[in-house]
């Protein structure tokens, strides 16, 4: 009996790890680690350490938030994480996500710990608005994007540093709810 328990308990585990190895190599660098759960781009959400709201108009990507206990724990690229935002498509994956770092951790360090994480440097692209300049340090893999941007030229916004990571693939169905 305790040999079927631990192999059910063994076969478990297994499967909850499934979900963020199905993530893409720079999905899995820059994912959330809350406790015991991950939650990557790409790969369906641990719906008990989000909040989500349900959307009035649509109902295919809902705009979730981890859950203020589960922030309290939360670590990406090892560093403690000030807030994030998530995109979930209505069958679970995490379409996108904006995730806000701690005072402290600076442009200059999480440019380095990406670089080195991911074994490859950024493409930098330039924009502006009227009153800034903007520098985008952007990762391409066939799954994922990863996106951090400094102002160059301008005040910088209030806040920590933020990393924006999103999903590449495509064509996700349509909620039926939002069925034309």
């Amino acid at each position: 009996m305790w040999a079927m328990r631990r192999a059910a308990a063994a076969a478990a585990l297994l499967l909850c790890a499934a979900d963020a190895t199905t993530a893409g190599p720079f999905a899995r660098v820059a994912r959330l680690r809350v406790g015991s759960s991950e939650i990557a781009v790409g790969v369906k959400a641990p719906a008990d350490v989000l909040a989500c709201r349900s959307g009035r108009v649509q109902h295919t990507v809902r705009r979730c938030e981890l859950a203020a206990a589960a922030l309290a724990a939360a670590r990406c690229l090892d560093h403690r994480v000030k807030a994030a935002t998530l995109n979930v498509h209505f069958q679970g994956e995490v379409v996108n996500m904006s995730v806000e770092f701690e005072p402290g951790v600076g442009f200059d360090l999480l440019l380095g710990d990406l670089r080195a994480a991911l074994g490859a440097e950024p493409r930098v692209e330039y924009w502006a608005d009227d009153d800034h300049l903007y520098a985008s340090y952007i990762w391409v893999d066939g799954d994922a994007e990863i996106e951090i941007t400094k102002t160059v030229k301008g005040s910088a916004p209030e806040g920590g540093v933020r990393a924006y990571v999103s999903s590449l693939k495509g064509n996700r169905p349509l909620s039926p709810d939002d069925a034309p």
